[in-house]
């Protein structure tokens, strides 16, 4: 018989959180934890606290709602990157995700069932012993 909890529990819920390193290219990874993370959450809505009036009656610009998703996902979704010319830090990391090319690319990441299955948690283990 088949074991539902075996064949369906393959998302690592730590790396949702904690985040896993992903390969772009020519060497630059990034560091992505799942989109909806509570952490995310938490920083949205505080983000979004001041704007409130305005997302109630619905008259806040599109240009300040993907502002504030971008400082929101800066630390908390885009955990951290490597191999580029400009050190991360969470500024940077706004800045970077107001490209939309970029901040696609993360949000695709950062949704991606794949990039959290449990052997991915195995290969991280491998890498922090090389």
């Amino acid at each position: 018989m088949l074991d539902i909890f075996k064949e369906f529990d393959i998302i690592d819920k730590d790396l949702l959180k904690k985040g896993v390193w992903v390969e772009y290219k020519d060497g630059f990874e990034v560091k992505v934890a799942g989109f909806n993370n509570s952490k995310f959450n938490n920083k949205l809505e505080l983000l979004r606290r001041p704007y409130e009036f305005q997302i109630r009656h619905n008259t806040l610009s599109e240009e300040t709602i993907e502002d504030l998703t971008c400082q929101a996902m800066a630390g908390t979704v885009l955990l951290d990157w490597r191999g580029g010319t400009t050190p991360f830090s969470i500024e940077a990391a706004v800045e970077a995700l107001r490209v939309p090319k970029f901040f696609s690319l993360i949000v695709e990441i950062s949704k991606a069932e794949a990039t959290f299955y449990k052997e991915n948690l195995e290969k991280e283990k491998e890498e922090l012993k090389n």
